[in-house]
């Protein structure tokens, strides 16, 4: 339920957008409310989706499916496979959804963003000015659950937060930093090539770095936009890199199709099919795969298998029909390159923005796991029906509504 700020808490995100502090979002002025029933219903699921990937990547470390993954470097492969070895396993993760509005299924899964941490510092500092103008709301930051989560395994109290300046999210990363620093911590946004590797461990500014969130610096490293030899072939011994490198493996949209073949996930995973020449099932019967993309357009969405932001996501309801055919021709092109996956509608809603674009936005919600816990998460809303912030879409904080 999208729950209006208060003009109080309406007055001070507009003050954090004219100090430049929230740039480029454009914040909603709203929060998205859930209530304890609810939040146990995610808990559930999501964490069921979280240990089912934990699972797949320790077969991807044994040989099997050993071509997802293949557009991560080979360096982050081999230390994607070491980690693994050595007990690691997804514990910072999240799960773009489609959020019901009530019964059994709490949600329609899109994407498993594993290694993506960011967000959190917008959501974080929204939630907070929103919850604490109105007393009916629940809330701690994303950003303290993060810290909390740290702290409570032992960690030093010193990290860094790795986006470059000139990144879309580089203010989101600031706000993380800012967080921590709140509470006592060591804590700062860098730009990955300026860590440093010393004897003990990583440095920034000269001051040795327990934590660092390394973002998409899988991405950074792929385009070779960055190398980040401080982190590279692995990182020093005692250095936590949140999240670990075999996220980077799990981000592949591809495994959407296992997961979506699972008996215990299938009421929450949509069927998703990587998109080459064969067969598939759909609703009972065997079919060719092009032929069923042709044939229902309207059913289904097409995404690159390691896209981010929305880029080349082609959704069949809202295409042309040749628009549609030139995007399959596309995807089959560049076999194991696509997936296809059944679309389902977004919720829809009036959201208030700094910025008010006219007409009711399509929504999506990002959902958090710290270790298979469910600690909240950020709605995105948009005029577009391909929602992210990356095309200008807004962000507001999911917080926690009491109890009757």
């Amino acid at each position: 339920m999208l729950i209006a700020a208060q003009p109080a808490a309406i007055a001070e995100i507009q003050a954090l957008v004219e100090a430049g502090r929230l740039r480029p979002l454009n914040p909603a002025l709203a929060a998205w409310q859930i209530d304890p029933r609810q939040w146990t219903q995610i808990q559930q699921a999501a964490q069921a989706i979280e240990s089912a990937m934990n699972a797949l990547l320790l077969e991807w470390r044994d040989g099997r499916y050993a071509e997802l993954g293949d557009h991560v470097p080979a360096v982050i492969q081999q230390l994607a496979r070491a980690e693994l070895a050595a007990g690691k396993r997804l514990n910072l993760t999240r799960l773009d959804v489609v959020l019901a509005s009530g019964g059994a299924v709490p949600f329609q899964l899109m994407e498993v963003q594993a290694g993506d941490p960011s967000g959190s510092g917008w959501a974080s500092i929204l939630g907070e000015c929103i919850a604490k103008a109105d007393a009916a709301l629940q809330h701690t930051t994303l950003c303290d659950h993060e810290r909390l989560w740290l702290e409570n395994s032992g960690t030093v109290r010193s990290m860094v937060t790795l986006a470059p300046d000139d990144s879309i999210v580089a203010t989101d990363h600031d706000l993380r930093a800012h967080f921590f620093r709140r509470a006592g911590w060591v804590a700062d946004r860098a730009e990955p090539e300026n860590l440093t590797r010393t004897r003990d461990g990583i440095a920034f500014n000269g001051v040795p770095r327990a934590v660092v969130f390394r973002d998409a610096i899988d991405e950074l490293i792929a385009h070779q936009t960055v190398l980040c030899d401080a982190l590279l072939p692995s990182p020093p011994p005692g250095t936590r890199v949140v999240n670990p490198f075999l996220s980077a493996i799990a981000d592949d949209k591809r495994w959407l199709e296992m997961l979506s073949l699972n008996p215990l996930l299938q009421a929450f995973t949509p069927w998703s099919r990587r998109v080459f020449s064969r067969e598939v099932d759909w609703q009972g019967r065997s079919i060719d795969l092009q032929a069923l993309l042709l044939g229902d357009q309207a059913e289904f969405v097409l995404k690159p298998v390691d896209g981010y932001g929305g880029r080349d996501v082609v959704i069949g309801r809202f295409s042309s029909a040749s628009e549609w055919q030139a995007a399959v021709e596309r995807a089959f092109s560049r076999p194991d390159g696509t997936l296809a996956q059944h679309y389902f509608p977004l919720p829809q809603a009036q959201v208030p923005m700094v910025r008010q674009s006219p007409g009711a936005q399509c929504v999506t919600h990002s959902l958090w796991l710290h270790e298979g816990r469910f600690v909240g998460g950020f709605f995105r809303s948009s005029l577009d029906p391909v929602v992210n912030v990356h095309r200008g879409g807004s962000l507001g904080p999911v917080v926690l509504g009491r109890a009757g």
